[in-house]
């Protein structure tokens, strides 16, 4: 995505959490850390926390996919390197993410700038056409976790499919717990990042002792939605 080189493919679940862990040991980063995954980031954070539980300290899927949603591959995926190379896109202000003029003014020219390089569109369908692929990974990996688990749910156009599918995402760890972002479709970080903030910096605080309460504000022993 953006001014990086491309990744090699596939670009499935495994690759990408191989990726983040090269990544932990080439800096000083040394304990265990809050892990943020939103949509298909949430299986690559769930993947790294279930098979290396020693480096996470934490989890906050943000309206997270899970493996058991439809993963059926639009029918303009294949074309969509040669669509990108040529610029097609780009001239038909084609996106795979929320347009850049519906974001804030200080963040929309750096949108501008990478929503709409080739590698950014090639890379998003090299991950979505590999979901199941990436799917079976996460789900042959699944165990209970012990960390503390926040599910941020979008409250608008959220069906009863994919709310059960959220819910279900909740009973990963005993300390587990869910958010329902009322005001935001899909794309939460964007609609309500106060959500999301929050949510990490609960956790955060969770971790290093800070308070007793729940990430999603209840106090310890208390019931959570």
């Amino acid at each position: 995505m953006g001014y990086s080189d491309p990744g090699p493919t596939p670009r499935t679940t495994r690759r990408i959490t191989r990726e983040l862990a090269q990544l932990l040991d080439r800096t000083s980063v040394t304990g265990p850390v809050v892990l943020v995954g939103a949509s298909i980031g949430g299986l690559a954070v769930r993947l790294f926390a279930s098979e290396q539980p020693e480096r996470v300290a934490g989890l906050v899927l943000v309206d997270a996919s899970h493996e058991d949603q439809d993963a059926d591959v639009p029918r303009l995926a294949p074309f969509v390197p040669l669509l990108s190379s040529l610029g097609v896109f780009r001239l038909l202000r084609v996106t795979f993410g929320p347009p850049p003029a519906s974001l804030a003014p200080t963040v929309r020219p750096f949108a501008e700038v990478t929503g709409f390089r080739a590698v950014a569109y090639q890379t998003a369908v090299d991950e979505f056409t590999h979901l199941r692929q990436s799917a079976a990974e996460v789900k042959a990996a699944r165990r209970e976790l012990s960390i503390p688990v926040v599910v941020v749910t979008a409250g608008q156009g959220s069906d009863a499919a994919w709310l059960n599918l959220q819910r279900d995402q909740v009973s990963l760890s005993p300390r587990g717990c869910q958010i329902i972002a009322e005001r935001s479709g899909h794309g939460i970080a964007l609609g309500q990042p106060e959500v999301v903030v929050r949510a990490i910096r609960a956790i955060v605080d969770a971790v290093n002792g800070r308070n007793d309460a729940s990430p999603c504000g209840q106090r310890s022993g208390d019931s959570e939605q």
